[in-house]
C-alpha cells in the first residue's frame, strides 16, 4: 500500500513540474505541443503544418524556440530508439 501511495505522490509531483513548463512557454509553443501530441511521439513537419491554425512563420519560430530550449528534438539527431 505505502508504495502505491508513494507511486501517486510522484505522479502528481511529475505532472505538477510539467505543467508549471508548460505554463511558462508561449502560446504559440504550447499549441505546436498540443499538435504535436495528437500526431504521436515522433512527427513530421509536414503534418504539423498541416493542423497549424495559424501562419506557418508562427509555426516555424514556435518550433525554433522548443528546439531551442531543449523541449524537442530533431529526430535524425537522437538516438535510435528500438522497438519491440
Amino acid at each position: 500500500m505505502w508504495l502505491i501511495e508513494m507511486m501517486d505522490l510522484f505522479n502528481f509531483v511529475f505532472v505538477g513540474q510539467l505543467l508549471i513548463e508548460f505554463d511558462q512557454i508561449t502560446p504559440s509553443e504550447q499549441m505546436t505541443l498540443k499538435c504535436a501530441s495528437v500526431i504521436g511521439f515522433v512527427c513530421s513537419t509536414q503534418i504539423l503544418h498541416v493542423l497549424w491554425p495559424f501562419p506557418a512563420a508562427n509555426l516555424n519560430s514556435a518550433l525554433e524556440s522548443l528546439f531551442n530550449k531543449d523541449i524537442l528534438r530533431c529526430y535524425k539527431a537522437a538516438k535510435e530508439v528500438k522497438t519491440f
